[in-house]
C-alpha cells in the first residue's frame, strides 16, 4: 500500500496485477479502459480520481492518448486564445468545467471533457502532435506560466 501526499491509498501490487491481467495488449478505445479503471474495487484503489485514471489510460495505451493535466489544459486554452505568459486563463473547457472536479464514476461527463481536450490538442498541433510526449511535457510546463482565471483579482 502506498499513500500519496494527499493521503490517497493505493494498493500498488493489486493495481499492477489488475493492469497486467486486464490490459495485455494496447487498447485504442480509451473509453473502455477508463470505464474499467473507474470501476476498480475500493481495496485496489481508494479515492483515486478521474485525472489519475486518465494518466493510467495514457500509460496503458503507451501514449496513444495524452495525459490530461490542469496545467496542460490551461496552456492549451492560452494558446488557442493567443494569451501571453503571465495572463490569466480559464482552467477548464470553454464552459469552465474541470475534469478534476468530477467524480470518477461520472463517466460520460469525464470522457466528454477529455474528448474536448484531445480535440483541442489536435486543433492546435494538427499532425505534429501524433502521440508526442514532448508536446504533453511542453504543455505542462507552459501551463505553469499562466494565472488561473478563478484567482484573477485575488
Amino acid at each position: 500500500e502506498t499513500r500519496t501526499g494527499r493521503g490517497i491509498k493505493v494498493n500498488l501490487k493489486k493495481l499492477c496485477e489488475y493492469v497486467n491481467r486486464e490490459f495485455k495488449s494496447v487498447n485504442t478505445n480509451y473509453e473502455e479502459v477508463y470505464k474499467k479503471l473507474a470501476n476498480l474495487p475500493k481495496e485496489t484503489v481508494a479515492h483515486i480520481g478521474p485525472v489519475y485514471i486518465l494518466t493510467l489510460v495514457s500509460f496503458i495505451s503507451r501514449g496513444l492518448f495524452p495525459i490530461y493535466d490542469i496545467f496542460a489544459q490551461r496552456a492549451l486554452n492560452a494558446i488557442k486564445l493567443g494569451k501571453a505568459p503571465g495572463s490569466s486563463v480559464l482552467d477548464g473547457n470553454a464552459g469552465g468545467k474541470l475534469i478534476q472536479n468530477l467524480q470518477k464514476d461520472n463517466v460520460e461527463k469525464v470522457l466528454s471533457l477529455y474528448n474536448d481536450y484531445i480535440k483541442g490538442i489536435e486543433t492546435v498541433f494538427k499532425d505534429s502532435y501524433n502521440h508526442n510526449r514532448n508536446v504533453d511535457r511542453a504543455l505542462w510546463v507552459y501551463g505553469h506560466l499562466f494565472i488561473p482565471e478563478s484567482t484573477k483579482g485575488d
